[in-house]
This record gives structure tokens, C-alpha cells and sequence, in this order.
């Protein structure tokens, strides 16, 4: 079973990677520019160095309690460098050991294997998660456990195991004006201020487990009632709407934008450690994607921050409470372009 799962989520990833070598030949994936507010800028090459930080979280929240436990996985800090020509791009990042010194002693030593796709076109922007973590950390121990003290290891759960995959699909209808990828992969120069409406649709799939109960035993006010449980499986389909846009002051600095909610159903699976059942049944589902960029941008060069974030939510059947899971990047990039010559000699000029 979680094989199948595995394969349905890795064709995802190859999917999204055919939609960047599609997008020049469709004319459902091509934007006819205006170039007085976005200048092209992918027929050159663009050289970047950066340092990023994935990460994932799983949460609970009690209704009657109104009391959250939230879990975050320990992924290191990576620098990098990547280059962009065309529908082609590629990032490489390396963990090196005096960035995260002193972070593996306090929350464990990072286990996890993340694989984004971020398919960054004019008309659509799609991401793709294919996500294992291993060992997570509480996040406010002190406000939700019974009598704890900090020793130095600061609430691990090394046993807390997680499997997510999704695919979540945008389409932007303002694209001749506003470009979303000018601040995240850095083939467009915003050159004036503009917005656009968005619709979307996403899929995610999540599995948490534990070799004990996900929720302690000894949290703080009754939380959930003492239900104990070591699986939760949950899948969601939700439609979504939102609002993207980037404000340009003086030509080349810009603060972007970029928010969707969306709402839909869910299915979750939960086993129970009292009698070893599984309780299935169906839930509201609901989500969020949060794009922010801020930075400085012309024909030549950039210097930026980038952070998403996707942000979801399942009601549980068998309980007042629901589940939470998200996972987001942040960036910190900076890029030069370069003219690339034609076999001819002559170089691309946008």
C-alpha cells in the first residue's frame, strides 16, 4: 500500500518537471508579455547563490480545551548554488556542520528526505511535496505538558515518523503583468507595480505515526480527553481562491505578496492504543498558501528573501479536535544573469 502511494506521489514530482519543458510549446502555458511591467528575462542565464531552510510540522487542536500541541521537525540550514536558462532549472544545497552547530545536540540529529518541485510558469504556478521526517521536537513544551522541565533536549520525539505527498496547481489570471517567479527563480525583472486573482485546486496526503501515543499523556488540561492514539492518516481535496501582488519602489526594489485559502473534504484514518482499531471517517478540510518575497531586482542582478508556506487542516471524525500539517521554505538568494550566445555568436538581449 504505501508502495503504490509512493509511486502515485513520485509521478507527481516527473509531472511537474514535464510541465517546465511544455510551457514553450503550449499556448495554454505561454504569456504574451507586456513588457512595460515584466521584462523576460529566461532566454539568459541566471547564476545564484543561496541558503535555504525546508521544514515540516504536524499539529494537533482540542476544540473544547481550545489547546494546540504542535510538533516540528529539526531540518539543518543548507547554502547552495543554482542556475536557471529557460524551462531549466537546478539547485544544489549542502549541509555544512558549522551552520547547524549546536542545534543536533538540543533537537536531534536531523533524519528526513524532502523533495519539493516548484514549477514556476507565468499562467500557473505548481508545487509538489514528497516529504519523510524523522523525529520531531515539541515546540512550547512548557505550555502544554504537566510538570516539565528543560534538560537540555528540549522535548524530543524521536519516535514520531511522518510520510506526506501532495500536489497543489494555481492558475494566475493577470499573467501578461504580474510575475510571481521574478522573486523566486529569478527569469523575470517586475519593472512596475501589479496584481492578479488566482484559482487553484491541491491534493495532500499525510501519515503520522509513533512507537507511543502521538498526544502525551501528560498534557495540560484534559487535552482531547485522554485520547491516545499512535496513527493518523489523512487525505484532503480542496478548490481555493486568492490574491498575489508586488509592489515596485524606484524601480528595482519590491515587496511581494501571495495569499489562497482553500476549503474541501477530507478522509483520516486514526488507531487507537486502547483496543488496537482503527476509527476511519470523513472531515472539513481546509488550507492555506503564503508566498512572501522582498528584495532588490533589475536586469542583471538580484538580492532576495523568499518564504511559502502550505498550511493544512483536517477535521477528525472520531474527536472534537483536527489535525494539522505544513511545510514551507525559506530562501535567501542572490543572482547575476548572463547574455547565453546563439550558435550563430549572437547573444539573446530581451
Amino acid at each position: 500500500m504505501y508502495t503504490t502511494k509512493l509511486l502515485c506521489m513520485m509521478g507527481m514530482l516527473c509531472a511537474c518537471s514535464s510541465l517546465a519543458v511544455a510551457q514553450e510549446k503550449s499556448s495554454w502555458l505561454s504569456t504574451v508579455n507586456d513588457t512595460a511591467y515584466v521584462e523576460d528575462l529566461s532566454r539568459q542565464l541566471t547564476v545564484r547563490l543561496f541558503e535555504s531552510h525546508k521544514y515540516g510540522y504536524f499539529s494537533v487542536f482540542d476544540k473544547d480545551s481550545h489547546k494546540r500541541l504542535t510538533y516540528l521537525s529539526h531540518t539543518p540550514y543548507n547554502f547552495g548554488i543554482g542556475a536557471n536558462y529557460r524551462s531549466i532549472g537546478i539547485n544544489l544545497g549542502f549541509n555544512f556542520p558549522f551552520i547547524n552547530n549546536g542545534s543536533k545536540e538540543k533537537y536531534g540529529k536531523p533524519k528526513y528526505l524532502d523533495l519539493q518541485t516548484h514549477v514556476y510558469l507565468r499562467k500557473w504556478l505548481v508545487d509538489a511535496y514528497l516529504q519523510f521526517y524523522r523525529g520531531y521536537y515539541l515546540t512550547d513544551p512548557e505550555g502544554t505538558l504537566n510538570n516539565y522541565k528543560e534538560d537540555g533536549l528540549h522535548a524530543r520525539r524521536p519516535d514520531l515518523k511522518s510520510t506526506s505527498g501532495g500536489l497543489n496547481v494555481t492558475y494566475v489570471f493577470n499573467d501578461e503583468r504580474f510575475s510571481y517567479r521574478a522573486n523566486t527563480i529569478q527569469v523575470d525583472y517586475q519593472k512596475k507595480s501589479a496584481g492578479s486573482f488566482l484559482v487553484g485546486a491541491s491534493g495532500m496526503y499525510v501519515n503520522m505515526r509513533g512507537d507511543s501515543a502521538i498526544v502525551p499523556a501528560n498534557t495540560k488540561d484534559d487535552f482531547m480527553n485522554g485520547l491516545q492514539y499512535d496513527r493518523a492518516n489523512t487525505f484532503q481535496l480542496t478548490v481555493s481562491a486568492g490574491y498575489g501582488y508586488t509592489v515596485v519602489i524606484a524601480k528595482h526594489f519590491f515587496i511581494t505578496g501571495v495569499v489562497t485559502l482553500g476549503a474541501g473534504a477530507n478522509t483520516n484514518s486514526t488507531r487507537m492504543m486502547a483496543d488496537n482499531n482503527r476509527e476511519h471517517g470523513y472531515g472539513f478540510a481546509w488550507n492555506n498558501m503564503l508566498r512572501l518575497g522582498v528584495g532588490y531586482n533589475s536586469t542583471r542582478y538580484f538580492a532576495g528573501l523568499h518564504w511559502e508556506n502550505f498550511d493544512t487542516h483536517n477535521g477528525i471524525s472520531s474527536t472534537n479536535a483536527y489535525e494539522g500539517y505544513g511545510t514551507g521554505n525559506l530562501r535567501v538568494s542572490l543572482a547575476r544573469r548572463f547574455n547565453v550566445k546563439r550558435l550563430n555568436g549572437r547573444s539573446h538581449k530581451e
